[in-house]
């Protein structure tokens, strides 16, 4: 009897043993694992080079902690997940956002609502926003929306999420050379990073044809003189605004067409 006793006391600890080191060897087996491309998508691998998590992500971020972030597309639909060391997903609600975390942070899209994510997919900025562009050069332009004018009106945060030129405008875009262009009730203006105007009136009722490819401003004087850049041309403005493209023809009038340009 003492002997059946003494062999089921051993079987039991055998057992836990062998569970623990089981245990044990798949943490091991987990705890370093760096994302890896194969045929076209991504898993993770670890540092022995064996797939533990099986590709296919179309992009793959490395692990912060015990989870990373993944860009997962179906049907031509990509949004982002979190997933842990074993592939499976940790977020109930899909992500739509870029990946590329080009300045830090990444606007991303949950549940109708824009925020800012980093790269281990935690919110920095709470989802709050109608819309939302990418940072540059510290600022990004966001839009709420405006129950009394029934649309968005855009203005500019910084990357604490904290309103730095107020919500005002009607389109808001990049700031390069911190200078950004804008559109107001009454046509497109330049402003700087607070918010100051800086042309004396409104100089367009549209953008010009290469302005509306990029929208933005590449370049520009500081002298009397500012200047917009794109990839094809460069569109110079005086000081009061009026465009004068010193490449192709005489000072013109606040308007542009496609014959014009080329």
């Amino acid at each position: 009897m003492k002997l059946k006793v003494i062999s089921f006391i051993l079987f039991i600890v055998f057992l836990i043993l062998f569970i623990i080191q089981g245990y044990h060897s798949n943490q091991i087996m987990t705890m370093d694992l760096s994302p890896s491309k194969i045929n076209g998508l991504y898993g993770y691998v670890n540092k022995n080079n064996k797939i533990i998590i099986k590709p296919r992500y179309k992009k793959a971020l490395p692990f912060c902690g015990n989870s990373a972030l993944v860009q997962v597309c179906k049907n031509g639909n990509c949004y982002l997940q979190l997933i842990n060391k074993k592939g499976k997903k940790l977020n109930k609600n899909k992500i739509y956002s870029g990946i590329e975390f080009m300045n830090g942070l990444e606007a991303a899209q949950i549940n109708d609502q824009f925020g800012y994510i980093n790269k281990c997919g935690d919110f920095i900025i709470k989802p709050q926003f109608a819309m939302a562009t990418e940072f540059q050069e510290g600022l990004a332009s966001v839009a709420i929306y405006d129950i009394d004018r029934r649309c968005n009106l855009w203005g500019y945060i910084d990357e604490q999420g904290q309103n730095k030129i107020p919500y005002q405008f009607f389109e808001a875009y990049p700031f390069v050379d911190d200078i950004a262009i804008v559109k107001t009730l009454t046509g497109y203006n330049l402003i700087d990073k607070n918010g100051k105007m800086l042309c004396k009136q409104n100089f367009l009722s549209d953008l010009p044809p290469l302005l509306q490819k990029n929208k933005r401003i590449l370049k520009y004087k500081v002298n009397s003189d500012w200047v917009f850049g794109t990839n094809m041309e460069e569109i110079e403005l005086d000081c009061n605004c009026n465009i004068i493209d010193k490449h192709k023809y005489k000072p013109t009038e606040n308007n542009f067409n496609d014959n014009e340009v080329k």
